[in-house]
């Protein structure tokens, strides 16, 4: 199957996907549906479209199973140091406008994912810009109990071995 049929097999599946999710909104299951990808259409430096899923056919899909009624109401795209794509270019329907902004103007909801992961940083790994690490283990004291007023040991109650370090930060490739 060649590039353009394979994406007009994808836009059939999203008609029925959509029908379904009508159904399931008239039945009280749904209240929205929407769609998760990291390859909608933007417009590169020159205005020509570049990606792989054009969300006003999406719109327009959900417009024919629907009518303007529809409940096709958010995207979900990645949005991060590497992937901005979405929020830096503009949508190929509307010059000069940045993608993100033109979804909100369709009425979508945009939903952004991966702010600390990516992926594609020179080799296609996944990346993670930052890693949340455990803290650092404490140890509890050899020393005895210090001396009361009266020179009895007394405890130290709330010093235990629990953690007294915040979590740590780190770049990490996943990689690794």
């Amino acid at each position: 199957m060649d590039n353009d049929a394979y994406i007009d097999w994808i836009y059939q599946q999203l008609e029925r996907a959509f029908r379904f999710f009508e159904e399931k909104i008239r039945q009280g299951v749904l209240q929205r549906y929407g769609l998760a990808s990291d390859g909608f259409l933007v417009a590169d430096t020159s205005g020509k479209a570049i990606g792989r899923l054009d969300l006003q056919r999406c719109v327009d899909i959900a417009r024919s199973v629907a009518g303007d009624g529809h409940h096709f109401g958010v995207v979900h795209l990645p949005l991060n140091l590497n992937e901005a794509r979405f929020f830096l270019r503009p949508s190929p329907h509307q010059p000069g406008q940045s993608f993100i902004r033109w979804a909100k103007q369709q009425g979508l909801f945009v939903v952004a994912e991966r702010p600390l992961q990516t992926f594609g940083l020179n080799s296609g790994e996944p990346y993670r810009y930052v890693e949340v690490l455990p803290p650092a283990e404490t140890t509890p004291q050899a020393s005895s109990p210090p001396a009361g007023p009266a020179g009895e040991a007394t405890s130290s109650q709330g010093s235990s071995s629990l953690p007294k370090e915040e979590p740590q930060l780190r770049r990490q490739s996943l990689a690794e």
